[in-house]
């Protein structure tokens, strides 16, 4: 994984960081997803669940703009 500094002075998502990163806010959200192929393959396997729920869910808000923004 390749991380890069932000320059939050030419950042244009600056001020949404500020908005979230302040202790008052907070965000969740809940949304249903089947995994149900993905847990049978992970159980065949004989891997563990939570690296790979976390990996699949990572990648997936890094392949939205929304999400990461355009900083680099």
């Amino acid at each position: 994984m390749i991380c890069n500094k932000i320059n939050r002075k030419n950042w244009y998502r600056d001020e949404y960081f500020e908005h979230y990163i302040t202790p008052q806010t907070t965000f969740s959200m809940t949304s249903e997803i089947d995994i149900r192929i993905l847990y049978k393959n992970i159980k065949n396997n004989n891997f563990k669940f939570y690296p790979i729920e976390y990996f699949s869910l990572a990648s997936f808000v890094e392949s939205v703009p929304a999400y990461y923004g355009n900083a680099f």
